[in-house]
């Protein structure tokens, strides 16, 4: 099981593939980054957002299929770069 560290620097080296259930309880899977080199249509401000997300339960990332700002819980990921969850 990977823990919020490991999921972190995952995001923060390169763009991960996540599947995982949404609030409504349906499924789904999207391609998220925390690295602003990676995303370059990523505003000033969602970079500092990403960074000082406080929830521990939740993160924030960028989504690289629709350009845009982005969270999710930790605790709703199915699959991680095809890790388990």
């Amino acid at each position: 099981m990977m823990n919020r560290e490991s999921i972190a620097k995952s995001l923060n080296d390169g763009i991960c593939e996540v599947f995982f259930h949404k609030a409504d309880g349906s499924e789904r899977t999207m391609h998220w980054t925390r690295n602003p080199k990676l995303a370059p249509s990523m505003p000033k401000q969602i970079e500092e957002a990403v960074r000082k997300n406080k929830n521990p339960d939740a993160m924030a990332v960028w989504d690289t299929d629709f350009d845009a700002r982005r969270s999710f819980r930790i605790d709703r990921i199915i699959e991680f770069n095809g890790t388990k969850q």
